[in-house]
């Protein structure tokens, strides 16, 4: 479970077999809803070595359900046959919050309700889940709990740095204060506004200005005319996380012309659901000049709206997910191997290609598929180990290939390897 993961948030599930199992292989398996616990050792609740032992069970956790991906990965074929995967079959049962934890010397009630007010503060207080919580909340004098607001469930770690930036107070007459460092009379917002234009202590200032929350919008914007690029995706990124579209066009200059920026501006674009996050992103998906933009901007548009039509895809036998985009693109078959089951593809539609002489030959697990040199059709043969074989032939076009397979019972793990053997193959 990943930290910070709300109630309803979807996890991924491993299944294994026991090790003394009579079962050799989870292959067409399906995990039947079921409660997921938490559990620990009674000795380390509990050191008395008199005490109890053995494990206890505590609460559930996890509602898991789902069909079980068996055969990706590396390693021993029977190996793999005992260990399965579920990408998003678990949902959270509750949210598992981060916790602040005060050093030594500042263990008092009154510092933990006034650090955690100050952060509700930050964020407007206007985020609760249905069990009425704000983002920060304590009840002893040692730690502050804090639960992930919506526009940073792609970037819990700069949730958790802007935080510790938040000051303990938003009075104008303390935050325009000057302060006396030296000949330094710029007050805390002056010095962090100067900051921000300075590329060599931009990316503090701008975390600093998203801590102080709206208030800061207009000395972000400012940020936003700098001749310099890291100023100007510095000042994007916070107006981003802050709620305001003006980073938009920033944001997808930054994707699409700065790699290192590139994953730090998707996160931002995909947690800002405003209408130019949604066009640039579109427009990076169809015409990003690589191959790691145009598949990025696609996982990011999927995060900010799955039902987009540019994304939406369609779901083959309850396994994996098969999308066509951007048909004007360079080609590309992307196939994912974590988090989703997904296969992607981008350009002029993919074909087959049998090799010049000799016959197209690829396989996995049951499934067979076979076309000779000149053929326009493949012959697609499944052979279980049990039962009558079945041979259906159909176009070379991987998408009506993929449909073909997926209708005769086909996994993603087989849709993989047949992917890989085709590349590997030049086919």
């Amino acid at each position: 479970i990943q930290p910070g993961s709300s109630k309803g948030d979807r996890i991924d599930l491993e299944v294994t077999l026991p090790q003394h199992s009579r079962a050799t292989s989870l292959r067409g398996g399906y995990l039947r809803k079921c409660l997921l616990f938490n559990y620990d050792f009674a000795e380390r609740l509990n050191p008395d070595p008199n005490g109890p032992h053995g494990m206890l069970r505590g609460l559930p956790i996890v509602e898991a359900e789902g069909r079980l991906l068996v055969g990706l990965g590396d390693g021993d074929e029977l190996a793999r046959a005992r260990r399965g995967r579920i990408w998003g079959g678990g949902r959270c049962r509750k949210s598992e919050t981060f916790s602040l934890v005060m050093n030594p010397d500042q263990q008092f009630g009154r510092v933990t309700a006034l650090i955690a007010n100050r952060i509700n503060e930050a964020f407007q207080a206007g985020f609760h889940d249905e069990t009425g919580a704000a983002v920060a909340h304590t009840g002893d004098n040692i730690n502050v709990l804090l639960r992930v607001p919506p526009q940073y469930r792609l970037n819990t770690p700069r949730f958790l740095r802007v935080v510790r930036l938040i000051p303990y107070t938003t009075e104008p007459k303390v935050l325009d204060m000057p302060i006396n460092k030296g000949e330094d009379h710029r007050s805390y917002r002056q010095r962090i506004a100067d900051d921000l234009l300075d590329p060599a202590r931009t990316v503090t200032a701008a975390l600093r200005l998203e801590a102080l929350g709206s208030i800061s919008n207009s000395a972000l914007k400012k940020g936003l005319k700098s001749e310099h690029p890291l100023v100007r995706f510095c000042s994007a990124e916070a107006l981003a996380y802050l709620g305001d579209p003006t980073c938009g066009e920033e944001l997808g200059a930054a994707v699409a012309h700065s790699p290192v920026l590139r994953a730090f501006g998707l996160t931002a674009m995909a947690s800002l659901d405003e209408a130019i996050c949604h066009i640039q992103l579109g427009k990076l998906v169809t015409t990003g000049e690589d191959d790691e933009t145009r598949y990025g901007a696609f996982r990011a548009l999927r995060a900010l709206n799955p039902r987009d039509q540019l994304v939406r895809g369609e779901l083959l036998n309850e396994s994996f997910w098969l999308h066509r985009v951007a048909p004007n693109a360079p080609p590309l078959v992307h196939i994912s191997s974590t988090r989703r089951a997904e296969i992607v593809l981008f350009g002029e539609e993919p074909m087959l290609r049998p090799p010049d002489t000799g016959t197209l030959g690829l396989s996995a697990g049951e499934f067979v598929v076979t076309a000779s040199k000149d053929d326009n059709l493949c012959m697609i043969s499944r052979m279980p180990l049990h039962g009558p074989k079945v041979r259906r032939t159909c176009s070379l076009e991987l998408m009506k290939v993929l449909h073909t397979l997926a209708e005769m019972g086909c996994m993603y793990p087989e849709a993989v390897t047949l992917l890989q053997q085709a590349d590997s193959g030049r086919a």
